[in-house]
């Protein structure tokens, strides 16, 4: 049994044991009152024998019975029964009947007694009187006779007395046996089963269920503190939920930075990292994962060195990774928590930035190198019309002029362009609706003169009036290009457009019968300046920009562009176009 159980029980039991007890001490009490009250009406009455036997005296010794009879009559009307007995046993006087119809009372135990010469007294049922009696008998010599005078009262009156106590007893016991069973009722109603339904529903909020709902008694006495437990389980439930709520937003804070946050313990294994750590390092952040197998012994002896001196530390770390060399800007600290080190380290990945840098050097070389060829001719054509003012070469030199004028133009727009374009956003589902149809008849009607001269012929396929959403003429711009790129370069005779449609996406082509491109220049083919053939390029007029702004083209329409090709079957560029 609980504590609880047995400290509630302790009550009505305790209350139990006391009215047990007081009624046992009544009882005893009882006892005691009809022992003090028997031995005191024995002495009364002894009293009274004693004054009527100096009264009884000289009628006995005159023999006078009838006088005897006749005062014996005369306290007939109280409690005292005096009786006269001679020695045989027979009834001389007596003060309720007429002697002579009692039986001989030589047999009585006070009546022997006093026929012995011993007073005595007695307490017993009388057969004569139907009830119980209190004696005292005592010897009277006279005459050289002995009798015995006698002298009783009824215990009826003390009988009612210590019944009536007894009557007060019982009921008073069970008023007290009611009280414990109303007790004991109350507590298992009214105290222990509200407390075992709190206690269930507290322990099942302590394990994590706050939608547990207390039930709240009517008239319990722990009604208040019921209340009170439901009201600050509210507040729990409150307080968890901000608290959940907040966690989980540090939490979608901390794994949707861009940075890497890991936290390791002084002998380097993980206690937390969020999800871009765990790309840039490439371990899973639901295993153990220690810090000497991140594969960067630069960074492991740094946090090494960390841990003992406490000094933090910023450094960029390069590794190969999969062919690719990464590069992360790690910064490493020590932080503390209940007297434990912890490293702490923040990883940025500067590998895209690092291509940026080193994209943007080469750009920079590539355009100086491709305006540094028309410029040079067109100084030295410049020189030439200065030093030598004869027609002939004067026409030469002009048209050299010209064609590297036009050279430098050509690139300076595809620059501004492709700047223009990588600037754009992405078409959204609100622009303008085109239907590819009529954006292919215009780069039909616009190319179809210009690959008569150049030898091609231009065919159109397939030719669905599918609809995009985007801007019609970055289109037929980018189908231009392509063309124009397929006159220049693919030395075959033929041209073939299409708008076709595969999945939800379609499907510009421009395909030629040329010479095609080999698959090592596929991934490479759309990026600025980028050529096949350098040298053939430039004698072509050629800026190398071309596929490049094709590209942006199709990604500002949420498209791509791609390249199916082999050497010496021809190149097909697709742009692919969502619906």
């Amino acid at each position: 049994m609980k504590k609880r159980d047995s400290f509630l029980f302790s009550l009505p039991l305790t209350a139990a044991l006391l009215i047990t007890a007081f009624g046992i001490f009544l009882y005893w009490q009882i006892a005691g009152f009809e022992k003090s009250y028997l031995s005191d009406a024995q002495n009364n009455i002894a009293r009274e024998a004693r004054l009527a036997a100096a009264v009884i005296f000289p009628m006995l010794q005159n023999n006078d019975v009838a006088q005897i009879r006749q005062f014996c009559d005369s306290v007939k009307e109280h409690t005292l029964r005096l009786t006269l007995i001679d020695d045989t046993g027979k009834v001389v006087a007596d003060t309720r009947e007429d002697s002579g119809i009692f039986d001989n009372h030589k047999d009585r135990s006070e009546v022997k007694k006093a026929l012995a010469g011993e007073a005595s007294g007695t307490v017993r049922y009388s057969s004569s009187l139907n009830q119980k009696m209190i004696y005292h008998a005592m010897p009277l010599d006279c005459n050289g006779k002995r009798y015995v005078l006698r002298s009783a009262i009824p215990t009826a009156e003390v009988g009612r007395v210590i019944d009536m106590s007894r009557l007060n007893m019982f009921w008073a016991l069970l008023f007290g046996a009611e009280i414990v069973l109303f007790l004991t009722f109350y507590i298992v109603k009214k105290v222990r089963k509200p407390l075992i339904n709190l206690q269930q529903s507290v322990k099942e909020i302590a394990d994590g269920n706050l939608d547990r709902k207390i039930d709240i008694p009517e008239d319990s006495i722990i009604r208040e503190l019921t209340i009170d437990i439901a009201r600050m389980t509210e507040q729990l439930k409150h307080q968890l939920s901000q608290v959940i709520f907040e966690r989980n937003e540090r939490e979608v804070l901390f794994n949707t930075m861009s940075e890497g946050v890991l936290l390791f313990k002084s002998d380097g294994f993980l206690i937390r990292a969020n999800n871009a750590a765990a790309e840039l390092l490439k371990f899973d952040k639901d295993r153990s994962f220690q810090l000497n197998r991140c594969h960067i012994p630069e960074l492991v002896g740094e946090a090494q060195k960390t841990i003992k001196s406490e000094e933090s530390f910023e450094k960029e770390f390069f590794f190969d990774r999969d062919g690719q060399t990464i590069s992360l800007w790690i910064k490493g600290s020590i932080l503390y928590k209940s007297g434990e080190k912890r490293l702490l380290l923040t990883v940025t990945d500067l590998t895209n930035l690092r291509k940026l840098e080193s994209f943007r050097a080469d750009f920079i070389a590539n355009v100086s190198h491709e305006i540094k060829t028309p410029l040079t001719c067109i100084s030295g054509a410049a020189e030439a019309l200065e030093e030598n003012g004869n027609p002939e070469n004067r026409a030469k030199l002009t048209a050299m002029l010209k064609k590297h004028t036009e050279r430098l133009n050509n690139l300076v727009k595809d620059i501004l362009n492709l700047a223009r374009l990588e600037k754009s956003p992405r078409k959204e589902s609100t622009a303008e609706k085109i239907v590819l149809s009529s954006v292919m008849d215009n780069v039909i009607d616009i190319e179809s003169d210009r690959a008569r001269e150049c030898g091609f012929e231009l065919k159109l396929a397939d030719n669905l009036p599918l609809t995009v959403s985007g801007d019609a003429d970055l289109l037929e711009q980018a189908l231009i290009n392509l063309v124009e790129n397929a006159l220049r370069y693919s030395n075959g005779k033929n041209i073939i457009l299409s708008v076709t449609q595969e999945d939800a996406n379609a499907v510009l082509t421009v395909k030629d019968d040329g010479i095609g491109i080999a698959p090592e220049h596929h991934d490479r083919l759309f990026e600025r300046f980028y050529r096949v053939d350098k040298s053939r390029s430039r004698e072509l007029g050629g800026t190398g920009l071309g596929l490049a702004i094709v590209k942006h083209i199709a990604l500002i329409h949420n498209g791509k562009a791609e390249i199916i090709s082999s050497p010496g079957e021809g190149a097909e560029f697709r742009i692919l176009l969502p619906l």
